[in-house]
């Protein structure tokens, strides 16, 4: 199977965001971002080329589930 016969679920664990689409993403500020990332708290980063870095979906998925707040009102 090449890489356009994949379903979304399995593109999901090859596509890589950019810093900005991944802040969009989670809904945060580029601020709290950088306080995230100080204290080492956010998804690892995939190195793309020597200046480019971004997140993989599937990676900014898994942090998202670690930080869900079970039974919270």
């Amino acid at each position: 199977m090449d890489m356009w016969e994949m379903g979304m679920d399995d593109l999901d664990s090859v596509r890589v965001l950019t810093r900005h689409q991944t802040i969009e993403a989670v809904g945060v500020s580029g601020k709290t971002w950088e306080r995230l990332e100080a204290v080492g708290d956010t998804p690892p980063k995939t190195r793309l080329s020597e200046g480019r870095i971004g997140y993989r979906v599937s990676d900014i998925k898994a942090w998202l589930g670690k930080r869900r707040e079970r039974g919270a009102a």
